[in-house]
């Protein structure tokens, strides 16, 4: 009976020690494919990489932590808008998802790596200058210089007037160009709050334009869409949803 029941142990530490390794080697292969992956640029080889070795480990935080690290730096060098403004999404998003399978070691260097980049503004210069209005007179996405704010507030922090400050100085150089800023909040309050407030956050950005770089009044359009257009429609709590997004209607 007793050699009966030590070979039943023997059994079941044999079979977890071959399962922690097979594991081991999967999210191994898993990292080899990542390596792959950030060989180069994002691309549809890239997703596939990504994707192959999420399979191999799906519940490693660490590997959605590479991954979105991977994103947020190409978030922070690409020149086109609408590539960065997904960078930033897909970084988001994975950081998302190593808190959600992170058995807690990492989850507090997790939570700031992500509140930093949901607070990050790369108004990117270069993109906001080759961005070219429609034929409609509006660029749908637009470059998305998101400003964003305080809970609850409309006050302009000193990294968001240093981006605008970065604006004001395109504007006066070329004096052709008119903008759209559109005011947007989280879904924190009420539908007629939010979009009292979402007006008042493009106006305050427009008043800091006429009055730090004399922008005739007449170049810069404002509208508040309140909580209707959320940025993160997962969390629509969260700062990046409190912003004022600049778009270049005309040149």
């Amino acid at each position: 009976m007793k050699r009966s029941f030590f070979l039943l142990l023997v059994g079941i530490f044999t079979s977890l020690f071959i399962i922690t390794i097979a594991s081991a080697d999967n999210c191994k292969d898993g990292e080899a494919m990542i390596d792959k992956a950030f060989a180069n640029a994002p691309d549809e080889m890239t997703e596939q990489y990504i994707e192959m070795a999420i399979q191999q480990c799906p519940n490693n935080a660490g590997l959605y932590r590479r991954i979105a690290q991977y994103y947020e730096q190409w978030y922070k060098k690409e020149l086109n808008a609408n590539n960065q403004e997904t960078y930033k999404k897909l970084a988001q998003d994975y950081y998302r998802q190593a808190l959600k399978v992170d058995d807690g070691s990492e989850s507090k260097g997790l939570k700031s790596e992500l509140a930093r980049l949901e607070d990050s503004n790369e108004f990117n210069e270069v993109a906001f200058r080759a961005l070219r209005p429609s034929s409609q007179g509006k660029t749908g996405t637009g470059l998305k210089l998101d400003v964003h704010f305080d809970f609850n507030s409309y006050e302009l922090t000193d990294t968001v007037q240093k981006h605008l400050d970065i604006l004001g100085k395109i504007l006066v150089e070329k004096e052709t160009i008119i903008v759209s800023l559109e005011g947007h909040t989280d879904m924190t309050g009420s539908a007629d709050y939010n979009k009292d407030l979402s007006v008042t956050r493009a106006e305050k950005v427009k008043g800091y334009l006429i009055k730090n770089y004399n922008i005739s009044s007449d170049r810069i359009q404002t509208t508040g869409y309140g909580f209707e257009r959320l940025a993160d429609r997962n969390e629509p709590y969260s700062r990046i949803n409190r912003r004022v997004e600049v778009l270049k209607i005309a040149e």
